[in-house]
């Protein structure tokens, strides 16, 4: 795994704060399937009727037909490019309790 987009590795973790980054990343897991836009506060990819948004705070909000999530507080996205999925990643694995949530989102 790396933490560059420029790579072109399939496989990249990227931190919330190298913004650059997860922008280049989400538009190229949305590639010619997905739009993608940018706002003040954060990016949305739309999939027709599936959608995965991520904020400059690294609130990620996704949601398609049969299950919706909100207010994920991602410090990290893993992005599997290979595969089409997209991971937030939520707390940290190396804290006392061990506890990191996370949720992956593919694309359509």
């Amino acid at each position: 795994m790396t933490d560059s987009a420029d790579s072109g590795d399939d496989d990249v973790e990227v931190s919330i704060d190298d913004w650059e980054t997860v922008v280049s990343n989400l538009e190229r897991f949305a590639g010619e399937r997905g739009e993608v836009t940018e706002t003040d506060g954060g990016v949305q990819c739309d999939f027709g009727n599936a959608r995965f948004e991520v904020r400059t705070s690294g609130t990620v909000t996704a949601g398609m037909p049969l299950h919706d999530v909100e207010g994920v507080n991602a410090t990290a996205l893993r992005f599997d490019h290979a595969n089409g999925a997209v991971t937030a990643l939520a707390g940290n694995e190396h804290d006392d309790d061990g506890e990191r949530f996370e949720y992956t989102f593919r694309r359509p």
